[in-house]
């Protein structure tokens, strides 16, 4: 019988890495094929919903972003145009979609979209992005981007109009 000490506790990081690669795109599939599973929200306050909402697209584009796990990259793509389906920003947060929508960190997100450097994936990533905002903005709200585009682009510049080293 052998001990408990000579059972090794962990396995080594390149065993486990496929293992949690698959469920992580397994994951993804699941948000793709259906959302509102990570969207129900039932008996939580608005800003937790809001939170919530944010941290799973916020989730999807960080892994939008992943060179390495290309098919993840592009299902996480596919959820992200899923959940920006009208019916489903609705429910982002029922007290307040349009907030959430809008919300800065969002706004962050899509104009990193817009500029992604992705190469396999990056004409595919700012096409989606610019249908999205394209179909599903109103004409009312593109001030509203434009403030926001603003002043992303001006923290590159200094005072003079020179462009600032990040």
């Amino acid at each position: 019988m052998k001990s408990k000490d000579s059972v090794p506790k962990f396995k080594e990081r390149s065993e486990e890495a496929p293992g949690y690669r698959a469920l992580l795109l397994w994951m993804v599939r699941l948000i793709h094929a259906d959302p509102m599973l990570m969207l129900n929200n039932q008996g939580k306050a608005g800003h937790e919903i809001q939170s919530s909402t944010l941290e799973l697209i916020n989730g999807l584009v960080s892994l939008v972003h992943q060179p390495n796990m290309q098919d993840i990259a592009q299902e996480a793509m596919e959820a992200l145009l899923v959940l920006h389906q009208p019916e489903k920003i609705e429910v982002w947060n029922p007290e307040a979609p349009i907030n959430t929508f809008w919300d800065v960190r969002f706004i962050g997100h899509l104009l990193r979209l817009l500029v992604c450097n992705n190469e396999k994936f990056g004409a595919q990533i700012q096409k989606n992005v610019k249908e999205l905002v394209g179909h599903e903005m109103s004409a009312a709200l593109y001030p509203t981007l434009f403030e926001q585009i603003k002043s992303v682009v001006e923290k590159f510049f200094d005072q003079c109009g020179q462009i600032q080293s990040l």
